[in-house]
This record gives C-alpha cells, structure tokens and sequence, in this order.
C-alpha cells in the first residue's frame, strides 16, 4: 500500500487506544483521518464516507461501543457496503475474526496480535520504536 493511499479511521471508546495509535502513525507521519468514541459519533463518520468526505482504507474498529459487543461488527458491515475494498482491523479484547480482516488484541492476551504488527502487515510499512541511535551499535 503506498503511503499516500493510507487513510485510517477508528472506532473505540477509550481515549487510550486513540493515543497508541497516534503514537505508531506518527513515527510514519501519518494520523487518522477520523475517530469515533461512540455510536453517536460512529454515525458521523459514516456520514462523512457517503459523503465522499472520506475515503479510508484501513478502519481501526472495537467490538464494543456502547451498545453491545455486537457494536463493532455493525460498523463494519456499514462500512464494506460503502467502501467494499476496505480492511477491517478488530482491536478489541472481543472476539472479532467473524467480522474483521485482521485481529489485534488489546492486552496481553496473544502477543502476536499487536496493533504495530497488524498495522505494518497491512501498510507495509515497517514500525521502528525509537529513531535515537542506539550508542551501543557502531
């Protein structure tokens, strides 16, 4: 995927997973491109895809946004009836692989299912922690 072409959406209530994915996009300088917190601002954000006001294409989705656990599957089916070529990535402590292209797991559940490996699989583009040279490699 090339970078100009990465526009990122989210969806989750804790303003914590906002912050971890702000922190993987900028070391790519990429941000996203819309948040949700709730259904309610879920709805805006459909609005502004069948606007064409956005055209993202990677959406960041939690299972549970208030209602139910049922909450992020409906937002993603919304979302490939308005933008079929989109991937799904279900970061939640839910179960998402009947929704979801990609599972990330909040916690430390499986930790091969991070939100930086899903990321990078899915951009291609490969996430380095720290840009400070480590002083003890020549």
């Amino acid at each position: 995927m090339k970078k100009d072409q990465i526009e990122i959406i989210q969806f989750d209530p804790d303003d914590y997973y906002f912050t971890v994915t702000d922190l993987i996009l900028s070391t790519w300088e990429l941000s996203l491109a819309g948040s949700a917190h709730n259904l309610k601002t879920s709805t805006k954000i459909v609005e502004k895809i069948t606007k064409g006001e956005l055209r993202p294409s990677i959406a960041i989705v939690e299972a549970y946004m208030g209602s139910s656990e049922e909450d992020g599957k409906k937002i993603s089916e919304k979302l490939r009836e308005l933008v079929p070529d989109i991937i799904i990535i279900g970061f939640s402590t839910f179960e998402t692989a009947d929704w979801a292209d990609y599972e990330a797991i909040k916690g430390i559940k499986d930790n091969t299912k991070t939100l930086i490996q899903i990321l990078s699989k899915v951009t291609g583009l490969e996430y380095v922690g720290s840009n400070v040279a480590d002083p003890e490699v020549s």
